[in-house]
């Protein structure tokens, strides 16, 4: 998984896939741990394209977390 542009302005497209058989959840957090949008998703391959108009510039994570895995990483939206 991976998001592209990084850094970004103001969207990002955050792309991965489900195992078959497994759910996932994608959480998108500030630097203060704060959820600042989530999502479900079912097996398969995803594209969740994010607009981050109105935050403001810094730092945030996504994670992704299935039945099987768990994965935070860092993006940086730059205005």
């Amino acid at each position: 998984n991976s998001n592209y542009p990084n850094p970004f302005n103001p969207v990002t497209t955050i792309s991965f896939n489900v195992k078959e058989g497994e759910n996932a959840k994608l959480s998108i957090f500030n630097v203060k741990g704060q959820i600042v949008e989530s999502r479900q998703y079912t097996a398969g391959s995803h594209e969740h394209i994010w607009n981050a108009a109105g935050k403001t510039s810094g730092v945030y994570f996504y994670k992704l977390q299935t039945d099987s895995y768990t994965k935070t990483k860092r993006m940086l939206l730059l205005k």
